[in-house]
């Protein structure tokens, strides 16, 4: 535990809060509820391994400090991450509620299970290293099932290795919110649309079907949904624009939700705007 004082405070507190939370302890010798806190404090700081800092301001020493943080009960402690308070207990509580008060304030800040494997999935995900930011992404959730933002991303990533068999079961728990939410309804169809076609060899197979029955909605829509499955946003949209210019109600209009759901998920606003534009006049 570090002394700090008006000229240390700084150092010791502001700039270090920027590396690891740092603890601070406004207390005085003479306060029993203070000194029942110590040994808490001490445990806490050891079994955080060094991620979090413990600092103790007395503050019969140091009244400018009691004053600047608006100390005015002992024992106060206070929260610093990043160089502020975030978090703020006080009052002479008993020893046992302060330790809890103070355990909770910690796991606020402790980060998300998996959180730096999320990113070494996400850095795999930028170079297009499809299997192993799956694998990444599928521990992540393993840790901690509720981050559907990440659930999406893993869906997808399934949906670009043709993998529908998992992706179907890992899309699962979002298909209420689904109903609701125009990201997730377009990466449901794009679900769907894997399992519509996972029996499907390949790309050239579906190609050879458009190819022989040029006329036949049902062929460019099977084409369509393999593309959208896989990514393929200019591909996808193609075939499915060529579905509903043969028939828009085919499939209950298949087509243009395809292109719909193409629209949200490509992320690529130019692409996306000419394509609005020529749906727009296929259907007129």
């Amino acid at each position: 535990m570090i002394d700090a004082n008006p000229t240390n405070f700084q150092s010791e507190v502001i700039d270090a809060s920027h590396d690891r939370p740092v603890l601070v302890d406004f207390s005085a010798a003479w306060s029993e509820p203070c000194a029942a806190l110590d040994p808490i404090l001490q445990a806490l700081e050891a079994q955080a391994a060094g991620s979090v800092k413990l600092v103790k301001v007395d503050a019969d020493d140091n009244p400018a400090l009691m004053q600047a943080w608006g100390v005015r009960s002992l024992p106060t402690v206070l929260v610093f991450v990043g160089g502020r308070p975030v978090d703020r207990l006080d009052g002479a509580r008993v020893a046992g509620g302060f330790e809890s008060a103070l355990r909770t304030a910690l796991a606020r800040l402790a980060p998300e299970p998996g959180v730096d494997l999320l990113a070494q999935a996400r850095a795999l995900l930028a170079h297009g290293d499809w299997p192993r930011a799956a694998v990444a992404m599928r521990t992540v959730l393993a840790l901690n099932p509720s981050l559907d933002a990440v659930r999406a991303e893993y869906v997808g990533t399934l949906l670009r290795l043709g993998d529908a068999a998992r992706a179907r079961p890992a899309f699962a728990p979002l298909r209420p919110k689904a109903r609701t939410d125009r990201a997730l309804g377009a990466l449901g169809f794009a679900v769907d649309a894997a399992d519509a076609v996972a029996e499907a060899p390949d790309e050239a197979s579906l190609q050879r079907a458009v190819d022989a029955a040029p006329a036949d909605p049902a062929a460019r829509l099977r084409l369509g949904q393999w593309r959208l499955a896989r990514g393929q946003w200019q591909g996808a949209m193609d075939a499915l624009l060529d579905v509903v210019r043969l028939d828009r109600s085919h499939a209950d209009e298949a087509g243009r939700r395809g292109m719909l759901a193409a629209f949200e998920l490509c992320g690529d606003p130019a692409l996306v705007s000419d394509y609005r534009r020529r749906l727009a006049a296929g259907l007129n």
